[in-house]
């Protein structure tokens, strides 16, 4: 666990609202993927182009915004958020609007490859959408489950981490379903942990924080699932949500044990190259083989954004389905009333506390988190955004750089949204 002194440099308001907007849910260890609505939303009609090879620029007022809306957007974004490091607008699949903001630590251009943090998150449950509709993402030969997301950690996870657990722990029940949704019911306090090393730059050593002598030291294979295993249950899987940039990690180590690749090569083979994004784009292993399904993509935002537009088609990709509508559906479905995981004053799991959660399988579903307009919403540390609103065929993006600025941090959040909005969302 966290060091105890850690935890008492934690806000609780400030760092819900600026890093992870928590709220919560309640469904029992046997809670499926639900039923997708009675009514559907339509799916957009199909774009007049498709950007694989580049972006094609149009006037905003060709797009339902009004003649000029976006003539000072630059300016005021540079002004009202001076950490954000770029800002794109696409409708019906066109670029309307696309500005980059050099900050004091960073130069900033379309070049530029962006850290964005916990988007990746959405990004990694793409991948496994893809795997599943192209049938890799499937229970195993010899192996009980109905359901691939019914598989658990002692069905998938290498004997070398499973044989540091005694034989009937419940850790070895934790489900792919259970980490995909946050749930895994791990004693781990994301907020405490990231305030703890906010001096620290390199995400990796952030990742290597506080981890379990059971298990072997780097670069032996799968060191960091076998720590996150070592973390005591607070909860038992599947009942409590709690947000847990380790919960995607152990979904990345699923998807490998399950389909035999790495998660990073398998999304450039199978995902990215159909999108046409950039091939070094750059999304690392650890000192393992797995990828850090919660973080550490580097991508540019005109790449980013491709991801966004197959998203808003449905996972639609000129003539091809590249991600099932089912998988869509139901990944992308927020999990409603139910229960989250609270902490102490000494940063210790407590009882959890009932609230609605607009989270679904690595997707907010509001472009705030407790609050805001109905968006599905790709969101990372320190400001990283990317809004899809299907019902008005609309993209927002905008990425940061952490480092500058960092007396922002705390109301990043709510700064870039009241921005958007009214700059942008309010307009249309």
């Amino acid at each position: 666990m966290l060091l105890r002194s850690a935890f008492k440099k934690y806000v609780p308001g400030l760092l819900l609202v600026s890093f992870l907007g928590l709220t919560g849910c309640e469904n029992d260890a046997q809670w499926l993927l639900p039923e997708p609505p009675e009514t559907e939303q339509p799916s957009p009609a199909a774009p007049d182009y498709w950007p694989t090879t580049a972006w094609q620029t149009a006037d905003e007022a060709a797009h339902g915004f009004p003649a000029g809306a976006f003539d000072t957007l630059a300016a005021d974004a540079a002004v009202a958020l001076p950490y954000h490091t770029s800002l794109l607008v696409i409708k019906d699949g066109w670029l309307l609007h696309e500005s980059y903001n050099s900050t004091p630590n960073v130069t900033s251009d379309a070049d530029r490859k962006n850290h964005v943090w916990s988007v990746t998150k959405s990004v990694t449950s793409m991948t496994l959408g893809r795997a599943w509709t192209l049938g890799d993402l499937r229970v195993p030969d010899g192996l009980a489950a109905s359901n691939v997301l019914d598989l658990t950690t002692g069905d998938i996870f290498p004997p070398a981490i499973m044989s540091t657990l005694p034989a009937d722990d419940m850790r070895k029940t934790i489900t792919l379903r259970n980490v995909l949704q946050m749930r895994s019911g791990l004693a781990w306090n994301e907020p405490a942990w990231l305030m703890s090393f906010s001096a620290m730059k390199d995400p990796l050593l952030r990742a290597y924080y506080g981890m379990a002598p059971a298990c072997p030291a780097p670069p032996d294979s799968h060191f960091l699932a076998c720590s996150i295993l070592q973390q005591p249950l607070a909860y038992n899987p599947g009942t409590v949500w709690n947000y847990s940039t380790y919960d995607s990690y152990l979904i990345s180590t699923f998807f490998t044990g399950i389909t035999g690749h790495s998660l990073n090569q398998y999304a450039a083979d199978n995902l990215f190259s159909h999108l046409g994004i950039a091939a070094d784009t750059d999304w690392p292993n650890l000192p393992d083989p797995i990828t850090y399904g919660g973080g550490l993509l580097n991508i540019r935002s005109r790449d980013l954004a491709k991801l966004g537009m197959l998203m808003l088609y449905d996972g639609r990709w000129d003539t091809e389905q590249l991600i099932s509508k089912e998988w869509l559906t139901q990944t992308t479905s927020a999990q409603g009333p139910g229960l989250i995981a609270t902490f102490d004053a000494m940063g210790e799991p407590a009882a959890a506390a009932p609230l609605d959660l607009y989270y679904g399988m690595q997707w907010w579903t509001k472009t705030g988190v407790m609050t805001g307009d109905d968006a599905l919403t790709a969101r990372g540390h320190a400001g990283q955004f990317m809004q899809i609103f299907k019902d008005k065929g609309l993209i927002i993006l905008i990425t940061s750089d952490a480092d500058s600025y960092p007396e922002t941090l705390p109301v990043r959040s709510s700064q870039i949204n009241s921005f958007l909005k009214t700059s942008i969302l309010d307009k249309l």
